[in-house]
């Protein structure tokens, strides 16, 4: 018999809700700071269910900003590629910030921990509505930022979009003929945009590079507003050096593209290693499904040969053989 190859300790079951726990590992307060913030986050929930024509109609809901409860004045936002890793874990000065389906690799890092997570998609759109995602977003134990809150999602928080569009647009001339800001294409540059609402002093950017051009460079211009919106307002703000984030290889008149060619040249790199890693990753799943399909294949021998005894001993019962 084929020996069964087990990883049941790396497998992210979104339905238990310590798997949940485990995933993204919740910062830490004490308890009576955290009774506070669960009675806060009650009482002002209801609130605004008391004001559905507030929210109907963009007015100015009360909003929940658990910043007062974490008392830090950094920030670390987390997004999927490569540099994720690198964000400050284990400084507690920081709060994390995490996004949409980023539970499912958390488990890389041990100390990697979050006191906020943002899902600002419908949560009923195709690519949203997944058993594994829909469990994750029942479950998760820190303040879930979304479009509003969904009674079936406990800890979900309206994100306080008119709040930060009205900051974002303090300073541009709204008249006959001056348009305000709108180009808010993508979940960072909210996040980044209510690190700064909120008033943090530091704003590290991580597992952003919105370098793929058939998906993210034509997101790349609002976040990197709201990364020049921060450096404005005196804010520091950290870009690890392998993001294409306020990056242009050059300086425009004084050098030549050869900069740039590096930077692509070491971006190409990078990517290479993440397809051989996927690769890795493809072989190894494929060695584990030879292995279910071995044991398949023996398992439907085993019954065939059953389903045979089973015919013989009937024949012989039925002949009065026994």
């Amino acid at each position: 018999m084929v020996n069964k190859n087990k990883e049941s300790k790396n497998v992210y079951d979104p339905k238990n809700v310590d798997e949940v726990k485990e995933a993204i590992k919740p910062a830490q307060i004490d308890k009576e700071t955290q009774k506070k913030l669960n009675d806060e986050l009650a009482k002002q929930l209801k609130e605004q269910q008391n004001k559905p024509h507030v929210l109907a109609n963009h007015g100015k809901p009360k909003i929940i900003t658990p910043k007062e409860f974490y008392k830090k004045d950094k920030v670390a936002i987390i997004g999927f590629a490569s540099s994720w890793k690198d964000a400050p874990y284990k400084d507690e000065s920081f709060e994390f910030w995490g996004i949409n389906e980023l539970y499912k690799l958390t488990r890389q890092i041990k100390e990697a921990r979050f006191t906020r997570w943002f899902e600002v998609h419908d949560p009923a759109s195709p690519s949203k509505s997944g058993e594994e995602h829909q469990a994750f977003l029942k479950s998760c134990p820190i303040p879930l930022y979304m479009q509003k809150h969904y009674d079936y999602i406990p800890n979900s928080i309206p994100y306080p979009r008119e709040e930060v569009k009205q900051m974002v647009n303090n300073n541009f001339i709204l008249d006959g003929i001056g348009g305000g800001y709108s180009d808010y294409s993508n979940q960072i540059t909210w996040m980044t945009l209510m690190a700064i609402y909120e008033g943090f002093k530091e704003i590290h950017i991580y597992g952003v590079d919105m370098a793929q051009s058939s998906e993210y460079a034509w997101q790349r211009a609002s976040c990197q507003f709201a990364i020049g919106l921060a450096v404005g307002k005196g804010i520091k703000v950290l870009i690890p050096k392998n993001s294409e984030l306020c990056k242009a290889g050059q300086d425009y008149g004084f050098e030549t593209d050869n900069a740039k060619r590096h930077l692509k040249k070491d971006r190409k790199e990078e990517m290479n290693n993440r397809i051989k890693n996927l690769n890795g990753e493809i072989h190894k799943r494929q060695m584990q499904k030879q292995i279910l399909d071995a044991e398949i294949k023996e398992l439907e021998i085993g019954i065939y040969q059953a389903q045979g005894a089973k015919r013989e001993i009937e024949h012989d019962l039925s002949n009065n053989l026994v």
